[in-house]
C-alpha cells in the first residue's frame, strides 16, 4: 500500500483538504530571505530595480498553482486584447 505524500517543511496542505494542490508556508527563513535578501542574489535585483518582493513573496504562497494559472491565462488574454485593439 502506498503511503501519500507529507507536505515538506515549506508546505502546507490546503484548508479545503485537497492533498494534490500545495500552498507555500512563508516561514521564518522565507521571511528573511525576502526583506534581506543577499546582495547580488536575483532577489536582491530584483528589489533594487523596483519590484515589491515581500508582496510577490506572500502572493505566491497564499495562491494555490491553480489560482497561479488562471491569473496567469487571464493576463496572457488581456495583452492579446490589447493587440488586437491596437491594430
Amino acid at each position: 500500500m502506498e503511503s501519500a505524500r507529507r507536505p515538506s517543511k515549506r508546505e502546507s496542505v490546503p484548508k479545503d483538504g485537497s492533498s494534490d494542490e500545495f500552498v507555500i508556508e512563508l516561514t521564518p527563513e522565507i521571511r528573511e530571505f525576502v526583506t534581506n535578501p543577499p546582495p547580488g542574489s536575483a532577489t536582491a535585483r530584483a528589489r533594487d530595480f523596483g519590484y515589491d518582493v515581500v508582496a510577490l513573496a506572500i502572493k505566491l504562497a497564499t495562491t494555490t498553482p491553480d489560482q497561479r494559472l488562471s491569473a496567469l491565462d487571464q493576463r496572457i488574454e488581456d495583452i492579446r486584447a490589447l493587440r488586437n485593439d491596437m491594430r
